[in-house]
């Protein structure tokens, strides 16, 4: 359940933030990684204050909770995607990583 919502954030900010160095598979990062969770977290949180105010991503994320694993849920999902990819502008990119 809202998983590709995440994802599509997640992907949104490593986009708009490419001067972050992505950590590598089993790299010690403990130093890097506390400030990285940082910004992450701050940024995440500036970008769902915002969110919250927006009737489609409210109503979405509302709808795929109340009707997670079943036809209504998923419609919502899509939606909500769909919303954010527009929201991020970033549908080269989503079309790229075939969402």
């Amino acid at each position: 359940m809202l998983q590709n919502a995440h994802d599509t954030i997640a992907a949104a900010f490593r986009f708009k933030n490419q001067n972050i160095k992505q950590f590598e598979l089993f790299e010690k990062f403990k130093d890097v990684s506390d400030k990285y969770v940082k910004f992450w977290s701050d940024w995440l949180y500036d970008e769902l204050s915002i969110l919250k105010d927006n009737a489609i991503f409210v109503r979405n994320v509302v709808k795929a909770v109340l009707h997670r694993s079943n036809e209504r849920g998923y419609a919502a999902e899509e939606k909500l995607h769909e919303f954010l990819v527009d929201y991020y502008s970033i549908e080269e990119l989503s079309n790229s990583i075939n969402y």
